[in-house]
């Protein structure tokens, strides 16, 4: 006999439950992904969880792809949003990848920590930058703690839709396991769930360097004399 809720309608549940964490939706999800034996979804858990090693931004889902502004450091009037003539270039500017792991990001988000969130841009990337600009100062990508929470509601709503996709098609579990015949259904292509990813996005500010993490910044008076050198 058959569990009254199934593994996969508890996942259905707790993905609608805003109190229970990605981290764990993503390690139950893990479960059914590995009974199933289902490789391309498994690997795009482990790469949730654990941050995905890419070196450009077109590797990564097109969720994580996020908006922002340019920003350079004024000792007078703060962080200053930069003017970029050229469309393509501001364009580029526009946007930014997060590879971090789901953890940190889920972190942020609850921080309480006063400042605004930002993203170091590579060296190479950074002094194109400040050349463009024509005096030494500080750039970086600010973001809102809201582009950040919208990564983790599309990954709640692709394990939603993904246990509503095989609660659809009959595999629901029996406790933790699955028999053989939800096994089979679960490969057939109508059932496999495809994680979008953006389409090509180049260049040297697009690529994923190693500093290229969300942090919250806080410029003290000591980093603001150095800035003035």
């Amino acid at each position: 006999m058959r569990n009254k809720r199934s593994i996969i309608q508890q996942l259905q549940e707790e993905a609608l439950n805003p109190n229970i964490s990605i981290s764990d939706l993503l390690r139950k999800a893990k479960v059914v992904a590995t009974e199933l034996n289902l490789k391309d979804f498994l690997e795009w858990i482990e790469r949730e969880l654990n941050g995905y090693e890419v070196k450009t931004q077109e590797e990564l889902p097109a969720y994580r792809i996020i908006n922002g502004e340019t920003k350079a450091w004024n000792p007078f009037h703060g962080w200053q949003p930069i003017i970029f003539e050229d469309p393509e270039t501001a364009n580029l500017l526009s946007k930014r990848g997060i590879a971090q792991p789901i953890s940190e990001l889920e972190d942020i988000v609850k921080s309480k920590t006063e400042g605004p969130l930002f993203i170091n841009f590579s060296q190479e990337a950074k002094q194109a930058i400040i050349r463009g600009i024509g005096y030494k100062t500080d750039v970086k990508f600010m973001i809102g703690r809201n582009a950040i929470a919208g990564i983790l509601d599309a990954i709640r709503n692709v394990i939603l839709d993904w246990s509503l996709k095989l609660d659809k098609a009959g595999i629901r579990g029996n406790g933790l396991s699955f028999s053989q015949e939800e096994r089979e259904k679960a490969h057939q292509p109508g059932i496999i769930y495809k994680i979008g990813h953006i389409e090509k996005f180049a260049g040297i500010i697009g690529s994923i360097s190693g500093d290229a993490k969300v942090s919250i910044h806080q410029i003290n008076l000591e980093s603001k004399e150095e800035l003035l050198k």
